[in-house]
């Protein structure tokens, strides 16, 4: 009977683990993903996975088992954690697609996204789309599941500890995900910006022109224009950025323990 109680509260751990990740992964963790579905994938990846996780002794002291409900908090926060790693690099691309948006006047054309229920940006949504499409063609979402695999060997069960070292590589994700975000918008800001200055000019020169009629169409239209032009570049963008998730990922696991 013992065993059963132990074997219970070890799949009850990997479950708040792979759970509280799978809440958070792209696509699947969206909004419009049933939560049956969602407890569903992550109880049957638990079940997978159960086999090869080092089993631990779970302590269960106390009227209300305060040491397993701590080990519980302990795995979630392993799955929030790694799960915040991409949420963060995702970030990078939507900002990247929120600062062409805007500089291209469309900052007021929004479309509800499905994925969060909020209202972003046309290009920002595209070029969302774009990146998960080129995360899920390079096999993205098999890359998080055995990641989550690998978080066993290198964060043992109940093995998170809070370590200085989890909010400095935080704060460098961030600040990676900001660079992303520049880089990936500076071809276009940098001609939109060519661009108002031209227009600036052109209003000086011919004041009877009707430039606010001018520049709206004019602006969209450059920025389609040079984003056709930097499709190649952006793509490559794409795939940095993946490589800084896969390596984000696996540099969190080795803070945590």
């Amino acid at each position: 009977m013992q065993e059963v109680i132990q074997s219970v509260q070890i799949f009850a751990l990997i479950i708040a683990r792979v759970g509280a990740f799978m809440y958070q992964m792209p696509v699947l963790g969206a909004r419009y993903v049933p939560n049956i579905t969602k407890i569903g994938l992550a109880a049957g990846i638990s079940f997978a996975i159960y086999p090869i996780v080092a089993h631990v002794d779970v302590p269960s002291s106390g009227p209300f088992m305060e040491d397993f409900v701590l080990f519980v908090l302990k795995e979630m926060l392993v799955g929030i954690t790694v799960g915040l790693v991409v949420a963060i690099f995702i970030s990078g691309i939507r900002f990247t697609g929120r600062t062409i948006g805007m500089n291209m006047g469309l900052s007021m054309a929004n479309i509800v996204d499905p994925e969060t229920g909020m209202d972003v940006s046309i290009v920002e949504e595209i070029i969302y789309l774009l990146f998960i499409f080129i995360f899920l063609v390079l096999n993205g979402h098999y890359f998080l599941i055995r990641a989550m695999v690998d978080s066993y060997s290198m964060v043992p069960l109940g093995g998170y500890s809070f370590h200085r070292d989890i909010i400095l590589n935080m704060f460098s994700m961030l600040n990676q995900m900001l660079i992303i975000g520049f880089t990936a918008s500076m071809p276009v800001f940098g001609v939109l910006m060519i661009n108002n200055v031209l227009l600036g000019i052109i209003a000086k020169v011919a004041q009877k022109i009707q430039i606010i009629l001018l520049s709206f169409p004019l602006k969209i239209g450059v920025g389609l224009l040079v984003l056709a032009l930097i499709f190649p570049l952006m793509m490559e963008s794409f795939m940095v950025t993946y490589d800084d998730i896969t390596a984000g990922i696996y540099r969190i696991l080795q803070a945590m323990y």
